[in-house]
């Protein structure tokens, strides 16, 4: 693969001393997730880019999403961070691809990023990954036989659950029960976790697996304490968004649930520096969705110094990691792409121990 530079590396100094022109970059995340951003620009320097968002719009539900990529392709960017996880990056991907704006986003893992021919990078794997991975973890690790799942009705939750289903099925590991969530943002429609699970739980699995967020895996792991129910709860990556408060960051309600991560500060000493200078500068410690967008900034930065201005230019630079020019070592991976997605990705199965998620063994 060759040499590989470090995204967090000094900086070179543009020739002639003559003022390029800025490259317009779009922001499209959870308002939390901007924190990262002022770091990866703090730690940028003066680079020739125009960053804008508004962290007081949702970027996530799909007819907000839809008017949010319009009103960033209105401003004439050439390249956008987002959106936020798979739902809201998926329906914006068909403004950006009309508009000819590039798309990074750091969270999502659904396939439908791509379809029709469209030209998205994630900084994460797709779906298929991590539900391949998710069953072979719920067949060799916890030797399960019957599996009950439990999942969004949303291109995150419907991803999640045909990954795992196809894997779990290679594995003959049956799957005893399905049912679904309200997508995220829905708010016309309510489907509460506790009925959904009694009558999942009816079914005698032996695994509960989710494709859901951590507010509704919080609602499963109490209710299974509620009802003195032990069994074992494995959830993809959107179990591990956290909100930036000490409460929404402390996940000793989950204690003892599995969950896919894709980043973590303990993972080398680059990420444990992350954290330290992340937590100094905002007060709490952060979680993946802080290094990818941290790692997306960078990458973007990045890319136009190497020049790029243009979305051609821009997705030139992320297709030609690790071959014209070498891969840019992250927080979450060593960059080059595939297809729009890291050939390096790294994913782990962590287990929330004493309110953090740890990995035990590597």
């Amino acid at each position: 693969m060759g040499r590989v530079s470090y995204l967090g590396l000094t900086l070179f100094l543009f020739a002639c001393g003559q003022r390029p022109e800025r490259a317009r970059v779009g922001i499209a995340i959870e308002p939390a997730w901007y924190a990262a951003v002022r770091l990866a620009q703090a730690d940028l320097g003066d680079v020739p880019m125009d960053v804008f968002g508004d962290s007081g719009r949702n970027v996530q539900a799909t007819a907000s999403a839809l008017e949010y990529a319009t009103w960033i392709a209105d401003q004439h960017a050439a390249i956008v961070i987002g959106h936020s996880g798979s739902r809201g990056s998926v329906a914006a991907a068909a403004v950006y691809a009309a508009r000819n704006v590039a798309q990074l986003a750091p969270l999502a893992t659904s396939r439908e990023l791509n379809r029709g021919g469209r030209e998205v990078f994630s900084l994460v794997p797709d779906d298929s990954a991590e539900g391949a991975f998710i069953g072979a973890f719920v067949d060799t690790a916890l030797h399960a036989k019957r599996a009950a799942l439990l999942y969004h009705n949303d291109e995150y939750g419907l991803g999640i659950r045909d990954g795992v289903v196809a894997e779990l099925g290679r594995r003959h590991v049956a799957v005893v029960d399905e049912r679904f969530l309200i997508p995220q943002g829905e708010t016309t429609v309510t489907l509460h976790v506790e009925p959904l699970l009694a009558a999942a739980l009816r079914n005698g699995p032996d695994v509960i697996i989710l494709g859901a967020r951590v507010l509704e895996s919080r609602d499963v792991a109490a209710y299974l304490r509620r009802v003195g129910r032990r069994i074992p709860v494995v959830s993809g990556d959107g179990a591990y968004v956290l909100p930036n408060t000490p409460a929404g960051r402390d996940l000793t309600p989950m204690d003892g649930m599995h969950i896919v991560r894709f980043w973590g500060p303990d993972r080398d000493s680059v990420s444990a520096d992350f954290a330290m200078r992340f937590e100094n500068r905002m007060g709490y410690p952060p979680e993946q969705a802080e290094a990818a967008t941290y790692d997306a900034v960078m990458l973007v930065g990045r890319a136009v110094l190497a020049g790029a201005r243009t979305p051609e230019a821009f997705r030139r630079f992320l297709n030609g990691l690790g071959k014209e020019r070498p891969p840019l070592r992250g927080l979450l991976s060593s960059y080059q792409f595939a297809g729009g997605r890291p050939t390096g990705a790294v994913m782990e199965m962590a287990t929330v121990h004493a309110g953090r998620l740890v990995v035990s063994k590597r």
